[in-house]
């Protein structure tokens, strides 16, 4: 169950700023501290975290240099879903082939997608605000995504538990709040 839950708590990092886990597994499997599959063992070389880094970077600058918001964030809900599937996939190793891509679609992109569209809803909110508002926003997603990582890596069942209470909170909230605005 751990690799499964430590599937959930990247694909939950990736979801909310989607190259910060990728970051943290590929320092984690230089440094020793995660031992990647045969399949991906590129992920010790150090260079793909400099790789990683520069993606996050431009992940986070398109935030502010965006050509469309709304298309912007749907790149973001893409990157999200296939970074959160590739994440569970990498962490779910100790079953078939055929399960393992299963919790990867299912419960790694969908984790992802969901809490990729909870901080579109958190960013939609901030975006007629000034600058400093949604700097602070883009830093807190950036350490809530590391947080998440770390404590998946080291701690994957306590933090997949929670990953799950908040996604189902998350949906329950989106869910009754749609619910009531059909209703009025």
């Amino acid at each position: 169950y751990s690799s499964i839950a430590l599937g959930i708590s990247l694909s939950a990092g990736a979801g909310i700023r989607g190259f910060m886990p990728l970051l943290t597994v590929a320092l984690a499997a230089y440094f020793g501290f995660f031992e990647p599959s045969e399949g991906v063992r590129w992920l010790e070389f150090g260079w793909i975290s400099i790789v990683f880094f520069a993606m996050l970077i431009m992940e986070v600058a398109g935030n502010y240099v965006t050509f469309s918001k709304a298309n912007w964030d749907v790149i973001k809900i893409t990157i999200a879903i296939i970074l959160g599937t590739f994440l569970t996939g990498l962490a779910v190793t100790e079953v078939s082939a055929v399960f393992r891509w299963a919790f990867a679609i299912f419960l790694g992109g969908g984790t992802a997608g969901i809490l990729q569209g909870v901080a579109v809803l958190i960013r939609d909110m901030t975006k007629d605000s000034d600058t400093t508002l949604r700097s602070v926003t883009s830093i807190l997603e950036i350490i809530i995504s590391l947080t998440v990582s770390l404590f998946g890596l080291f701690f994957p069942v306590f933090t997949g538990i929670l990953v799950i209470v908040f996604v189902l909170f998350s949906l329950k909230r989106i869910f009754f709040r749609s619910l009531r605005k059909e209703l009025s």
